[in-house]
């Protein structure tokens, strides 16, 4: 009997033995932190998310996904609290690397602090309230923010109620109160040593985000192939009808997309910088863009259209597979994507930025840090140099249009050719 219980209490031991070591082992493991700036809905994101694992998978690492959802919630309240929230996680976490992706997640967490605008000095009183409560830009106000001497900061409601004014207004007495869009939701990870960040998916350029002389710092900028666009629009349109039409949403990626545009030599093709660019905020805007494209253009390029709202001032989006359908059924022009999933959602071609290019990209740079050391501004910046064809058949017929041979086979061999409507 002593025998057997001596078993048990050694087998007892082992196993809490065994379950110490495994939890100190992954406590151990170096932390990586994949910020997305969107969801798990937009295949961009879960392509991306392939390209890190054909990497990732290779190392045992703590990997902790989060996804900030920023595509299909865009009001500014919502971002104030999803850029809080990932501030929170990684001053608790502490990852050893932050591997930040698109654009919204670097404006929300990372970007250097500016300047912000004073609204009013002195006191605060309910006048100034009143002010909060009445501003005409109620959208991007409905938040203040202050900060102490001692460079905390306070978040400061429109219905602060009496309890919670007098709880702060020593504080109140001698700052001065700024808008919440100059808010840096950010405690300086960029250029923080504890911190290093890896960024993928960026239109904007690095100089934008400081990452251009940041010591902690390096990515992959996302870039659309436009000199690839150029050599397919010389090959499937005919002389005389060479003029393309920009059509996208208005939110901050399409915008830096735009810049970006407008920068191209798109000569001999004809694609004027004023009139042929044209940013919706409404589906009501993207309807009569649409209708109206066959007055300025020959062929449709969509970027983004994924911020589409049902009505002005809303906060409703338009499904995006909504929009590319009816852009299918009502536009007399053939329109041309960026991204495969303009494709995945009707649309008729895409020259399509590789996500697994960003994601693999990215991910060797995480791990020369982790295993090699290798400090991230000695890492260069990347800018994407792959793409992908995306083809829907039907649509290609149906607008008369001959897609060489070459790129039909690109688009079968990489299984992105659809033959069914």
């Amino acid at each position: 009997m002593k025998k057997r219980g001596s078993n048990r209490f050694l087998i007892g031991l082992f196993l809490i033995s065994l379950g110490i070591f495994l939890i100190v082992t992954n406590l151990n493991k170096p932390r990586v932190l994949i910020l997305h700036s969107y969801y798990t809905d937009y295949s961009w994101v879960r392509d991306i998310n392939e390209g890190l694992d054909r990497v990732f998978k290779k190392y045992s690492y703590n990997i902790r996904y989060h996804y900030m959802d920023t595509k299909r919630h865009t009001d500014n309240n919502f971002k104030i609290k999803a850029g809080l929230t990932v501030i929170k996680m990684i001053e608790s976490w502490k990852p050893d690397v932050i591997l930040s992706i698109d654009d919204n997640a670097q404006q929300m967490a990372f970007k250097q602090p500016k300047a912000p605008k004073k609204i009013k000095s002195g006191r605060f009183n309910q006048e100034i309230l009143k002010q909060i409560s009445n501003n005409e830009d109620r959208e991007s106000i409905l938040r203040y923010y202050i900060i102490d001497n001692n460079k905390k900061l306070y978040i400061l409601k429109e219905d602060l109620t009496k309890k919670e004014i007098d709880s702060i207004s020593d504080i109140l007495k001698s700052v001065k109160f700024k808008k919440i869009k100059d808010l840096p939701v950010t405690k300086h990870f960029l250029n923080n040593p504890q911190f290093k960040i890896v960024f993928t998916g960026v239109n904007a350029s690095a100089r934008k985000y400081g990452y251009d002389k940041g010591t902690n710092v390096t990515g992959v900028l996302e870039r659309i192939p436009f000199q690839s666009f150029k050599d397919i629009f010389l090959k499937i349109l005919p002389e005389g009808r060479r003029r393309i039409v920009h059509i996208s949403d208005n939110s901050p990626t399409s915008q830096a997309i735009l810049e970006e545009l407008r920068g191209i030599d798109w000569s001999p093709l004809e694609f004027p910088k004023d009139t042929n660019h044209i940013l919706c905020d409404t589906f009501d805007d993207w309807k009569k863009a649409i209708r109206e494209a066959p007055e300025k253009g020959n062929i449709l390029l969509v970027t983004h259209y994924h911020t589409i709202k049902v009505k002005k001032g809303g906060k409703k989006n338009v499904k995006p597979s909504d929009v590319i359908k009816w852009t299918k059924a009502n536009s007399k022009l053939p329109q041309i994507g960026c991204w495969g999933f303009f494709v995945e959602d009707g649309g008729m071609m895409a020259v399509a930025v590789s996500p697994y290019e960003q994601g693999e990209e990215a991910a060797k740079m995480a791990v020369a840090m982790i295993e090699k050391g290798t400090p991230p501004n000695k890492i260069p910046i990347l800018t994407s140099k792959l793409y992908l064809m995306y083809v829907n058949e039907p649509q290609l017929k149906g607008y008369g249009i001959n897609l060489p041979e070459l790129y039909e086979a690109f688009a079968r061999a990489t299984n992105t050719y659809f033959t069914e409507k």
